[in-house]
């Protein structure tokens, strides 16, 4: 059976199955059901990689319509993922598997290019280039809609607190939402408009206390005090466009990941004196960047990797799994125990973190294996 053909296979296959390489040989196992679907021919990936491919197993679901964003809730177990045809698909993601909730038909005539949850996990925010964004209740499974009276398109939505949406823009504009004054269909301004250059679109959004540190296409970090509305000042370290954020759970590092081989590393308030590039791939893009704790990264790259990377110091500690096509986005669940990818094929992979958060770091448990 060709790849291409075990490929159409796996689409049209509704039943779940694991998958996992064999370290010694480097050659993948397919299991009984044939829903493995791995690059066979990335000779790029070196053989310490291989052997650590042997702890990710994947268990897979498929979503309806072609994923546009994907995010795990922090304060249960739920999992959204946004599709092109403008609907939020919610699901239960707990003891290595998924379970479809509900579907939400969002926006009539666009996708949903990204999505949030709120602080304490009980609506979803789904965002709309050009029709704003709506808020999803799954207690009563109510929606309600907001749209910006601006003509620049929406790239990216983050809560920032129980009251707060912070959204970027295509016009580099960050735009901060009170969602107490939510009605359904109504328009509204933001409370703050944060209309400092930053180079190019937002393309993601973390923040930290009073400060949101926004990515940009132009390869910029800027960084925002919410209270004084001002810029702090702009880390330009990267290469290519900034395509994720994320801080370590010390809530003192942000980490960058940008189109280039490379991540970004620096602090909320140190400006440019410590920030730092640190070389992963000898090429390729990051499309995601996840902190599974304050020593250690995951990441997933173009080539259909999912690699744990150790910060301090700068080492490969291993590749939990290979994904083709790549995963376009992922996160880390709830519970932190498995990470969850998606791609065009718009099959849901889980990948086991089982015992890595429990270690001093993450080659510790590379170690066991």
């Amino acid at each position: 059976m060709s790849q291409e053909e075990e490929s159409d296979e796996m689409m049209c296959s509704g039943s779940s199955s694991y998958e996992s390489e064999d370290s010694s040989d480097n050659e993948i196992a397919e299991d009984d059901e044939e829903m493995t679907d791995v690059d066979e021919s990335s000779d790029e990936i070196d053989e310490a990689m291989e052997t650590a491919l042997s702890v990710g197993q994947t268990r897979q679901a498929k979503t309806k319509n072609a994923p546009t964003a994907l995010k795990c809730s922090n304060s249960n177990n739920f999992l959204c993922i946004g599709t092109v045809e403008g609907d939020l698909e919610s699901y239960n993601c707990k003891d290595f598997q998924v379970e479809k909730i509900d579907n939400f038909e969002c926006f009539a005539s666009s996708s949903c290019c990204s999505l949030d949850f709120s602080c304490d996990g009980k609506q979803a925010f789904c965002l709309s280039s050009t029709e704003g964004f709506a808020s999803i209740n799954f207690e009563t499974n109510d929606m309600n809609f907001a749209s910006l009276k601006s003509s620049t398109e929406l790239s990216c939505l983050k809560t920032f607190d129980e009251n707060i949406i912070c959204v970027g823009s295509f016009a580099g504009h960050i735009y901060l939402w009170d969602i107490r004054q939510f009605r359904p269909a109504q328009y509204f301004e933001p409370v703050k408009t944060l209309n400092d250059e930053t180079g190019d679109y937002i393309s993601c959004i973390i923040t930290n206390s009073n400060h949101l540190a926004a990515g940009s296409g132009s390869g910029l970090v800027t960084i925002f005090d919410l209270r004084a509305s001002k810029l702090l000042y702009q880390n330009n370290d990267s290469k290519a466009d900034i395509v994720s954020l994320t801080q370590l759970p010390n809530k003192k590092i942000i980490l960058a990941a940008s189109m280039s081989s490379e991540i970004t590393i620096f602090s909320w308030n140190d400006n440019n004196r410590n920030s730092h590039r640190y070389e992963i791939l000898p090429k390729g893009s990051c499309n995601e960047i996840m902190t599974v704790n304050d020593s250690t990264i995951l990441t997933a790259w173009d080539d259909g990797s999912l690699r744990l990377n150790s910060l301090f110091p700068h080492e490969e500690v291993g590749m939990i799994g290979q994904q083709n096509p790549p995963a376009e986005f992922a996160d880390i669940n709830f519970d932190e125990n498995f990470a969850v990818s998606i791609g065009i094929d718009k099959i849901i992979h889980l990948w086991s973190l089982d015992n890595i958060s429990d270690k001093n770091s993450a080659q510790d448990f590379f170690v066991d294996i």
